[in-house]
């Protein structure tokens, strides 16, 4: 009896870098070729559905690091590390906060739903559309020009692997650490409640939520603070 042998699964890995992956996001936030300048598609390769997929990952890998730097330089977004008092090289996860989060009297507040990085709301509407438009950078404009403080929240990272956060581990049997205050999407609301919304000026809050986020904006309301 002849068994058919297990051909290994081609593991691909691409750079970390918008221009080196052959992509450019143009004037209108969107996502071109730099050769040809033609939209993005997912099918690069046709029928070979884990080179696609894992070009997919690594583009939007690289958005998500030009959403959180755009926030910063553009309109002022500080990253804050939770826990409070940890440093870089501590378990932890982040969101990004204006820069008078403490004073004003009114704070919008975002959530995303699952399996998206922080800033961002819809990896499909980022890739196909508009980067603008797939991320929270057009919902931050408009809450700062309405004249809102703004708290971006992380619900998805709740996973400490390899010395950084993640939203979703390689393997379920791969060594790992929950982050503290954000085991889950329902405890980081809480923990950014507790110590950052309540604590501050905000008189009017402001919640801006997306499919499951939605669910943790009203678990926290309902019953985990007395805002």
């Amino acid at each position: 009896m002849f068994k058919k042998k297990r051909t290994k699964k081609e593991v691909h890995v691409f750079p970390r870098d918008l221009k080196e992956l052959g992509y450019c996001i143009d004037e209108e936030g969107q996502l071109k070729t730099i050769v040809g300048g033609e939209p993005y598609k997912f099918e690069v390769r046709e029928k070979d559905k884990a080179y696609n997929e894992a070009l997919y990952d690594a583009i939007l890998e690289t958005i998500g690091d030009w959403v959180q730097d755009t926030l910063q330089k553009k309109f002022g977004m500080v990253r804050a590390l939770l826990p409070i008092g940890v440093t870089e090289s501590d378990v932890h996860t982040k969101i990004y906060v204006s820069p008078d989060y403490l004073t004003n009297e009114k704070m919008m507040i975002f959530i995303p739903g699952t399996s998206h990085t922080i800033g961002i709301w819809s990896r499909r509407v980022l890739a196909d559309k508009s980067v603008v438009e797939g991320s929270m950078i057009a919902y931050t404009q408009r809450a700062i020009e309405m004249g809102f403080s703004v708290v971006i929240t992380n619900p998805n990272e709740v996973f400490w692997y390899k010395d950084k956060g993640v939203l979703i581990l390689p393997k379920s049997t791969s060594e790992f650490s929950t982050i503290p205050g954000s085991e889950s999407p329902e405890n980081h609301i809480k923990y950014v409640f507790e110590n950052f919304v309540i604590p501050s000026g905000a008189q009017k809050i402001v919640i801006v939520a997306n499919s499951y986020g939605g669910h943790c904006a009203i678990d926290i309301v309902q019953n985990k603070c007395k805002l």
